[in-house]
């Protein structure tokens, strides 16, 4: 399994838009066919890379702490999987 995020610094216009799949050839010709893309993503909250990765790997908003010092409090997607395959 491989996961991708963006969680800050990637401008829409500049890749996910459809003018912008351009910019990232690798990304749209290979592994978006193989796999599931979702290009847009609705965030009410602070858009620092660390909260935008933590609330796109648990399913939920994180307030924590922009520099990563604190862990999410709820368990990411690899968590689970863990979990799950022991």
């Amino acid at each position: 399994m491989i996961v991708v995020t963006f969680g800050g610094g990637a401008r829409y216009q500049d890749t996910f838009a459809p003018s912008g799949w351009v910019n990232i050839p690798h990304l749209t010709k290979d592994l978006i066919p193989q796999g599931l893309f979702y290009p847009v993503a609705r965030n009410e909250g602070i858009t620092g890379h660390f909260n935008s990765s933590a609330a796109l790997l648990t399913g939920r908003w994180q307030n924590v702490d922009a520099f990563g010092s604190e862990p999410p409090p709820t368990p990411t997607v690899f968590a689970f999987f863990r979990e799950q395959h022991k």
